[in-house]
């Protein structure tokens, strides 16, 4: 799912989906954004994926992936 998608439900279904809540998703997405700004300064190629939609990629898959330790 992409976060343009996911931006429109509400705080329940949003945390149900992503496994955070909205406000913390916001934080979440402003410190990743910082920080890919310092560290691809002087880079080239530009992401295909928006920031936002990667961070919702990993959380689906972090809260579906399920180990047996």
């Amino acid at each position: 799912m992409k976060y343009e998608t996911a931006k429109n439900l509400n705080n329940t279904r949003f945390k149900r989906l992503i496994g955070v809540a909205k406000p913390v998703f916001d934080e979440m997405v402003k410190v990743l954004k910082a920080e890919y700004q310092v560290k691809h300064a002087r880079s080239g190629r530009k992401p295909k994926l928006a920031i936002e939609d990667l961070l919702v990629a990993t959380l689906q898959h972090l809260k579906e992936y399920r180990t047996y330790d």
